[in-house]
């Protein structure tokens, strides 16, 4: 199966497409299986931090809903890393430009998934965010949401990697994950 790649934001040079493996589709086919028994907080958190880790691995996921006031976010994070994971949800509420810049990000991409870095000089500046991402030695934060017919984002889904990752392949599933 082949897919476009989609843009990093640090503009790192990308392939044209990307070619997933038969084990990519058996867990992606699982993921979305898994997903349709997800109805509670607990659930959620077992799928994200259980199959999900095998398509994407993340040390936390962040998510980021639109509430009927467009000014207006709610946030919730999910993580193994560290014992209460409202750590990451908080200063996302505290800092009210943070999601907006988020969010400008991700549509300046033309809603494809971006990777961000994760360090007090990116888009998250140097706020508490930024630091508690830096405890859990989280070094890039891929981001990918859903909008709605304007263009708006109704969510964002911030998955925050160690290391060199999320690579081309984590993309490109993430943008079939979250389409």
């Amino acid at each position: 199966m082949f897919m476009p790649q989609p843009q990093s934001v640090e503009r790192v040079p990308v392939e044209p497409e990307v070619s997933l493996r038969s084990l990519d589709i058996e867990a992606l086919t699982l993921n979305l299986d898994a997903s349709l028994n997800v109805h509670t907080r607990s659930h959620f958190f077992t799928w994200t931090q259980g199959l999900l880790q095998g398509l994407i691995h993340h040390e936390a996921l962040i998510c980021v809903l639109r509430c009927h006031d467009p000014a207006t976010w709610r946030v919730d994070s999910f993580s193994t890393r560290v014992a209460d994971s409202t750590v990451f949800a908080a200063p996302l509420l505290r800092d009210i430009a943070l999601v907006p810049r988020l969010v400008d990000a991700w549509k300046a991409a033309h809603h494809l998934p971006i990777v961000l870095p994760a360090r007090r000089d990116g888009v998250l500046g140097s706020g508490a965010l930024a630091g508690e991402l830096d405890r859990i030695a989280a070094t890039r934060l891929a981001v990918h949401g859903c909008h709605d017919i304007d263009g708006d984002p109704n969510c964002l889904f911030l998955f925050a990697c160690q290391g060199e990752g999320p690579g081309s392949r984590e993309l490109c599933l993430l943008r079939l994950i979250v389409p």
